[in-house]
């Protein structure tokens, strides 16, 4: 039994995989032995990984089963995110998740199909009753695949808190994790902060951290404080750059905990337990963003800003970290995993130097966009709106309007910023967008102002659109004129905006139509009821409302 399992981890396409296991409260998910390969709180691009990446080896239509018994309560298709995704209310308040499906079971189908072409949706997101879809412990629900914004065929699984719809860590709600592997402790930082926990300019050290025979060190256990490096009004505060491992490979993951201890009190705990959706883009409050955008290393805080509101900070402590001058502070940072393994590093901090009263830290709000601040920018160009709690630390106050600038691209904000531009009078408003740097948006048009949001900052610019999208057959010929193939797909592209609409005739029927956003091609699937002699005809529009339509008479 054992070289079966050692066989079946060499010639797996995930070979750096590690076993899920779940209680006997819980179905398995997938039908085949679980493998991670993305974690819980893992960190990504402006957001947590709310749920656990299971490998399915490389391949699509593998099945997947409901954990418990419940009911289907969500089923929404998108080009993006999750993609074809199923959520299942269980009776114990936990919701389980399903995403990057390939296809639905037929009996969500049945219930599923009917209210689609109804609404004559493709991007649909339907709420169930509790008697619409009942579904029973380990019963198939689904088949595995790549839909939405997933780089490759695998399962995304959650499990939420059904009130709160927060996500909840699975390895702490009824799944484990077979690793005896320590946390790797790799290099940390030492800031000078203000009182809100805001970095200050030009103030942090790196010290790389070393391995020994009885753990983790530094050199000479000791940081020595450069002259003038806090002010009188000032605190120290710790990043570190740390990982999980959890097998002999070297793959990692997120930890689960990581403590802060001056002189044995602990001043900051994170759990990773529990993450709300609304909150999930304070990852880059989270984390170093200024540091991971100059080395691409993702330093995690053991300490926060005053507003960062993430359920993952225990004990109500803010980590930071008092000092008086000519003082030597003993730390300690421990990280754990998800099985209790831990590794620790200890250290002094030492301030040789008194603190200067007039080297206290003010930032100036005519400088600095300040985070508890908000603002509303108006010119005759139009008006820009920015909601108090928009920025993670104080950021340069860049405003321009010829032409227009706010704030850096460099630098990540928690809400979007509101646009509203003056249309230009030589062009038609509906073949008009706004652009921010190179990011086309979706753009609303009352009278003759443009309205947008943007997650980013930096440059924004009113553009035209006036050409068509295009379309072309992708895996058949454009002179086949029956093709065998089950699903049919075809190249979509549009050279300014981006697809906004695209909808499929079957002899003038409406019928639902896939789009793979990331690859950009719609999926046709044909069915027992295509067969025969039909006229298929798509309509695609972009954001300007610039439409193309591919019609073709076909035999299936």
């Amino acid at each position: 039994m054992r070289k079966e399992i050692i066989l079946f981890i060499l010639f797996s396409s995930n070979l750096f995989g590690q076993n899920i296991k779940h209680d006997s409260t819980y179905h398995s998910p997938l039908g085949i032995p679980l493998k991670i390969i993305g974690n819980y709180g893992d960190l990504r691009p402006n957001h947590f990984h709310m749920g656990l990446d299971i490998s399915t080896n490389g391949v699509e239509k593998i099945p997947i089963h409901s954990i418990s018994d419940g009911f289907v309560s969500r089923i929404k298709i998108s080009p993006s995110g999750y993609g074809l995704v199923l959520y299942i209310d269980h009776p114990n308040g936990i919701t389980s998740v399903y995403a990057h499906c390939s296809e639905f079971a037929p009996e969500i189908l049945n219930v599923f199909l009917p209210l689609q072409e109804k609404l004559q949706l493709n991007d649909i997101n339907i709420i169930l009753k509790p008697t619409d879809i009942p579904v029973s412990k380990g019963q198939q629900i689904a088949l595995s695949g790549n839909s939405g914004s997933s780089s490759g065929p695998h399962l995304h699984f959650e499990l939420r808190d059904t009130k709160t719809e927060d996500a909840l860590n699975p390895f702490l709600n009824g799944f484990s994790l077979e690793e005896n592997f320590h946390p790797i402790i790799n290099s940390l930082k030492i800031y000078a902060v203000d009182e809100k926990g805001y970095q200050v300019t030009g103030k942090a050290l790196k010290i790389n951290v070393l391995k020994g025979s009885n753990g983790y060190y530094i050199p000479n256990n000791t940081i020595i404080l450069p002259q003038k490096f806090v002010a009188a009004n000032a605190y120290l505060s710790i990043s570190c750059y740390y990982k999980d491992q959890i097998n002999s490979s070297g793959k990692t993951i997120s930890a689960l905990e990581s403590t802060c201890l001056i002189e044995n009190d602990t001043i900051f705990h994170t759990v990773m337990d529990r993450i709300s959706f609304d909150d999930t883009r304070y990852i880059n409050s989270h984390v170093d963003f200024k540091e991971e955008k100059v080395s691409k290393i993702k330093f995690i805080k053991l300490f926060k800003t005053a507003s960062n509101p993430l359920f993952i900070y225990k004990k109500g402590k803010k980590g930071l970290i008092s000092v008086k001058g000519r003082d030597s502070i003993a730390v300690e940072i421990r990280i754990k995993d998800l099985n209790g393994n831990q590794s620790k590093l200890k250290f002094l901090v030492k301030n040789p130097y008194g603190i200067l009263e007039e080297n206290a830290i003010q930032y100036d709000g005519e400088k600095y966009f300040l985070p508890d601040s908000a603002y509303t920018l108006i010119s005759e160009k139009g008006r820009i709106e920015i909601e108090k709690f928009t920025f993670y630390e104080p950021a340069n106050k860049i405003i321009k309007w010829d032409p227009i600038e706010v704030g850096s691209s460099d630098f990540p904000i928690q809400k979007p910023i509101k646009i509203s531009l003056n249309a230009s009078k030589k062009f038609p408003i509906e073949k008009q967008y706004i652009k921010v740097n190179s990011e086309a948006l979706k753009t609303e048009r009352k009278a003759d102002v443009l309205i947008a949001e943007s997650k980013n900052l930096g440059r924004i610019s009113i553009q035209i659109d006036t050409i068509k999208p295009t379309i072309s057959t992708h895996n058949f010929k454009e002179t086949d004129t029956a093709p065998k193939n089950k699903i049919l797909s075809w190249k979509v592209s549009d050279g300014q905006t981006f697809i906004s609409n695209y909808q499929l005739f079957v002899d003038d029927k409406w019928t639902p139509l896939q789009y793979d956003l990331k690859n950009k091609v719609l999926l046709f699937k044909k069915d027992k009821q295509t067969s025969g002699s039909h006229t298929l005809k798509i309509i695609i529009q972009d954001e300007c409302g610039n439409e193309k339509i591919w019609t073709k008479k076909m035999l299936f």
